[in-house]
């Protein structure tokens, strides 16, 4: 399956989970895809090269590069269910599908992660941190695809909270002002002008 193939499928299966289909069943498959985009340790990669399909490649031959495209259906199409899902600290997850990674867990962005697993306003804050951290990473090597397509993902991400009354939401709102770039652009108040038709 080529890029575009592996795209199409996941806002399918993105537009499907948003639903609630198979009482949200469907959206361990996201809590995978953050969790290999966003808490494991990969190099950063370019989109350019993310389309060449390589028959060979193993989950640990991935990029952030490969990964982000894949990842961002999901924070558009099912952000609200997500945030939805990490108010109830959702696990109703298989063997060790919704465990954090080590290297979140170990790093100063994932201290504030808990032993348990799933959905949760800390593994959503620290998601929205790391898609900051991807940002800045990829307009410091040049790599202007990531930079722009991970700011997106944080404008849906926070534009899906701004619509709730929910933990998330006030984890967010007690987060220090640098929390990530901009941040206090975002507010109840004054929700984020994203488009979502563009």
């Amino acid at each position: 399956m080529d890029a575009a193939h592996h795209l199409n499928f996941a806002y399918f299966l993105a537009t499907l989970a948003s639903t609630g289909l198979c009482n949200d069943k469907l959206c361990r498959i996201s809590l995978l895809v953050f969790r290999e985009t966003s808490e494991t340790a990969r190099p950063l990669g370019s989109m350019s090269s993310s389309g060449d399909a390589n028959t060979e490649a193993t989950m640990g031959d991935l990029t952030i590069s490969d990964l982000l495209p894949v990842a961002y259906p999901w924070i558009r199409e099912a952000g609200g269910k997500i945030v939805q899902l990490s108010d109830v600290f959702w696990n109703d997850c298989p063997g060790t599908t919704g465990e954090y990674r080590v290297t979140s867990a170990a790093s100063e962005l994932g201290h504030g992660l808990s032993s348990s697993s799933g959905f949760s306003p800390n593994r959503w804050m620290y998601l929205l941190k790391r898609l900051d951290g991807i940002a800045e990473e990829a307009k410091q090597a040049g790599v202007s695809s990531v930079a722009e397509k991970a700011p997106e993902a944080i404008d849906f991400m926070l534009s899906r909270v701004e619509e709730t009354d929910s933990l998330v939401l006030k984890e967010f709102e007690a987060a220090a002002d640098d929390f990530i770039k901009d941040k206090t652009r975002f507010s109840v108040r004054h929700p984020s002008s994203l488009n979502e038709d563009s």
